[in-house]
């Protein structure tokens, strides 16, 4: 009997064909190996501290449009995965960035764990085989209904 024993280079692009193939993320590999999505124009990210994102997670599950969350525990963030913002207003984010919300721009890399089944502590909320992402403009309602009286 042979044992079949996959690099970490194998496990890397299994990884990120799950995450393109399966779950409809953006995901390619990274200089350093590592998967990775770029904010584009099939997916974009929301941030905020964690305590204003454990609201707007309970506020999106209780509406049913939970999406993926990453966390970033290095800054302190989770990161909503979201369809592409598609509105470039001024006043989008107006009073949001007073309790540390932020779009993250186009084109810049996030770094994707290796595990996509939610086993790696910064999933708070791992993607899903062919479930959209949440819409942004239901990300940032909630965030905004969440917010209320946060801004000091």
């Amino acid at each position: 009997m042979t044992a079949h024993l996959m690099t970490r280079s194998g496990v890397v692009a299994a990884t990120i064909n799950c995450y393109r193939l399966q779950c409809g993320l953006p995901a390619c590999h990274s200089a350093s190996g590592t998967p990775v999505m770029l904010t584009s124009s099939q997916a974009g990210a929301i941030g905020m501290p964690e305590g204003l994102g454990r609201r707007v997670l309970r506020s999106l599950r209780i509406a049913m449009l939970a999406g993926p969350v990453l966390a970033e525990p290095d800054e302190g963030n989770w990161l909503f995965l979201s369809t592409p913002i598609q509105d470039s207003r001024p006043d989008l984010l107006t009073g949001l960035a007073e309790v540390g919300v932020f779009v993250v721009a186009p084109g810049r890399p996030i770094t994707l764990p290796e595990d996509l089944h939610g086993r790696d502590e910064r999933w708070v909320v791992a993607p899903l085989p062919r479930r959209d992402l949440t819409p942004w403009q239901a990300v940032l309602a909630t965030i905004r209904r969440s917010a209320v009286g946060m801004a000091a």
